[in-house]
């Protein structure tokens, strides 16, 4: 039986891979995940009744901090590897560069996939890995600018969030369950990735945030606990989670969203919820393609969100396209096509 070692790093990753890995245990595959302790990645690896071990956390915002934990990291992977005494034939990831770089120390055939073009720490994930599966929609150029072949890239049809939102159901109103009432538009919003290294600033977020109060609900989701502590004081009432929450049911329900980030932003925009960006950095190709759609606004200044109810619900999904080309590659690279 074929064995894939698989390493989440940030709480995107879970809903990412969780499709991924039942489809890939239908065909036979043993699978061993890995946690990183960050974020919402432990609860929701919890939520979706995975099986994992923690390894490692985040190491904070300096590139000194980062560089040391990226090998501090590594070696405890490596360790985790060693202890496990079973080979893994394959490694896959989203861009985790700790577990990229324990693969290619251990000598283990290594995947990882990637959809931002401003992630500085593509040289390291896109020269060392084996493979590299990318969106349609990246941008050529920046391959070779990493350091990659594009002998070893494969493109995907389509955006990495339809990977895990092509069964989506709604349910009822997630916004009644959660307790908000619905006498404003509701707002999800997600705070900016200030803790990483492509971020420029938290820019116009601060500002749309103090012009949300009063005109409408907001579920204000904090990245990291220092900002849940700050936030929570200057925006006591905001509804703040203490929780993980369903965060696609969230978006869908809500009339619109707001976030700093990038996965958030194309999942509100394919569960058909305006979607606004206070991204200050580069624009990734996909996040480009949603823009030329209308699907996806970028914001400098709080006037520029259309603060009310949408008009019906949609989802823009097409299918299982992309989760079976992402699957069919990771089969391809185990040679059991």
């Amino acid at each position: 039986m074929p064995h894939i070692w698989i390493d989440l790093a940030n709480s995107p990753q879970v809903l990412f891979f969780r499709p991924i890995i039942d489809e890939l245990r239908t065909r036979g595959v043993d699978i061993t995940i890995t946690v990183r302790d960050f974020a919402q990645t432990v609860p929701l690896a919890r939520r979706m009744n995975l099986r994992f071990t923690i390894v490692g956390t985040h190491d904070g915002r300096s590139r000194f901090r980062k560089g040391v934990g990226l090998v501090r990291r590594a070696f405890q992977l490596i360790r985790f590897y060693r202890e496990m005494n079973k080979k893994v034939d394959l490694s896959l990831s989203h861009n985790s560069y700790h577990h990229i770089l324990a693969s290619r120390l251990l000598g283990i055939r290594t995947i990882t996939m990637m959809d931002f073009e401003g992630q500085k720490a593509n040289h390291l994930a896109f020269r060392l890995a084996h493979r590299i599966l990318l969106p349609i929609h990246f941008k050529r150029e920046y391959i070779k600018k990493y350091g990659a072949d594009e002998g070893k890239v494969r493109f995907f049809d389509g955006l990495k969030e339809e990977v895990y939102l092509w069964n989506f159901e709604p349910g009822d109103d997630y916004i009644a369950q959660l307790g908000i009432p619905r006498d404003r538009p509701v707002a999800v919003v997600r705070t900016p990735p200030d803790y990483a290294l492509y971020h420029r600033g938290e820019g116009p977020f601060h500002s749309i945030l103090r012009h949300l109060r009063g005109r409408a609900s907001v579920i204000l989701l904090p990245r990291t606990a220092e900002q849940k502590v700050r936030l929570s004081r200057e925006f006591p009432d905001f509804f703040i989670p203490e929780d993980a929450i369903d965060g696609p049911r969230a978006l869908y329900w809500a009339d619109f969203s707001i976030s700093g980030g990038g996965t958030m932003n194309r999942e509100s925009a394919l569960l058909g919820t305006p979607a606004y960006s206070t991204f200050q950095g580069e624009k990734s190709g996909v996040d480009e393609y949603l823009e030329k759609l209308g699907m996806l606004r970028y914001v400098s200044s709080p006037e520029e969100i259309d603060i009310r109810r949408k008009e019906g619900h949609r989802i823009l999904v097409q299918g299982k396209k992309v989760l079976n080309q992402v699957v069919e590659y990771i089969l391809e690279e185990l040679g059991v096509v």
